[in-house]
């Protein structure tokens, strides 16, 4: 009987726990949730890499995703992580400053397999490797190592980077307060000459707590007031978001004449209840937000939400899964003065 992949990925898992770290090497600190107990109630922690280990002689802790391929695909590559996973972890590692390692079991049985590659994350560029690249990262099926680890390069090149960072904070603030200081200084003698202090200060005050009220509308303002059209399906509201001819791969150039034509296509079930489920200030505070899944009809969907400071591009990211396939449809929107306008529709997959 064929194995499913999610009984591959759990054997293999289970061969990384027992195999590859050694109780007496490496403490257990986290393993993330498997599919049977995400039917009875999904637990958050899924979306972490498979293991979380903290090493017994350096105290250092690491995240390990494990996965397992039994062959490259046909341009010789091996597809390591989803793109929601790989932008994840990078987020992961970059906030919790803990090193991200993928451990690849390779050809062989997945409960057993005849090679292990052990990568850190930092080492991606993207989600894919290559035959060449990925043999550079081969090690022992016996077990990991310090060595194969580098935790302490890690951490000391990290340490550094904050030193520096601080290093060069106290050179920006040094000035400021310095000017900060010589302001408000002035400022109390000019007060305190023409004896109008105990006035107006509260007046300050006054006038500060009724400017804090008028609050700049922002683009997030503008994605809830999207979120709230397309829940209420009211499109006449919904096409003031639209931004004509919208670019699409699967319907070529959509005018303003054909929207309703693709409307339900656009704005299906899974996409509304989706985008309900998106934490709005996560997304403005973060740039970057994950949904939990849901299935409907026997697919599974999440959805990602994205932000581009630079370039001011949302993108809101549908994806839907059965078995080991997945696609997406990606909405991305332009924002301009705090107002996001949806210019392209693509499908991927």
């Amino acid at each position: 009987m064929k194995k499913s992949s999610f009984k591959k990925g759990e054997e293999f898992e289970n061969f990384v726990e027992n195999n590859s770290f050694s109780k007496k090497d490496f403490s257990l600190i986290h393993r993330t949730s498997n599919k049977a107990q995400n039917k009875e109630r999904f637990a958050y922690n899924t979306k972490l890499p498979d293991f979380k280990f903290r090493s017994v002689k350096t105290l250092n802790e690491f995240y390990v995703e494990a996965k397992y391929r039994s062959k490259f695909d046909s341009n010789n590559q091996l597809d390591l992580l989803s793109e929601s996973q790989f932008n994840r972890f990078n987020m992961l590692e970059r906030k919790e400053k803990i090193p991200v390692y993928i451990i690849i079991g390779f050809s062989g049985g997945s409960d057993n397999p005849e090679k292990i590659f052990f990568v850190p994350l930092e080492d991606l560029k993207n989600e894919k490797v290559t035959e060449t690249f990925i043999n550079k990262y081969s090690i022992s099926k016996v077990t990991v190592n310090e060595c194969n680890l580098k935790l302490s390069e890690y951490f000391n090149e990290n340490e550094a980077k904050e030193n520096i960072k601080l290093s060069r904070n106290y050179k920006k603030i040094i000035p400021i307060l310095l000017v900060s200081f010589l302001s408000l200084f002035l400022v109390y003698n000019l007060l305190f000459k023409y004896s109008i202090a105990e006035k107006a200060i509260p007046k300050l005050i006054s006038n500060k707590a009724i400017s804090t009220k008028k609050t700049e509308q922002t683009w997030i303002d503008d994605f809830r007031e999207f979120r709230d059209a397309v829940y209420q399906g009211n499109r006449p509201k919904l096409s003031g978001f639209l931004y004509f001819p919208l670019s699409s791969n699967f319907h070529g150039d959509i005018n303003e004449g054909d929207f309703d034509k693709y409307y339900d296509d656009f704005f299906n079930e899974a996409f509304i209840s989706r985008i309900l489920k998106v934490k709005s200030q996560i997304v403005f505070d973060e740039f970057y937000y994950e949904t939990e899944e849901i299935i409907i009809d026997e697919l599974t969907y999440y959805m990602v939400v994205q932000y581009d400071d630079i370039n001011k591009i949302l993108s809101i990211r549908l994806n839907d899964r059965d078995s080991d396939l997945e696609s997406s449809v990606l909405y991305d929107f332009k924002v301009i003065k705090n107002k996001i306008y949806l210019f392209n529709i693509d499908m991927a997959g």
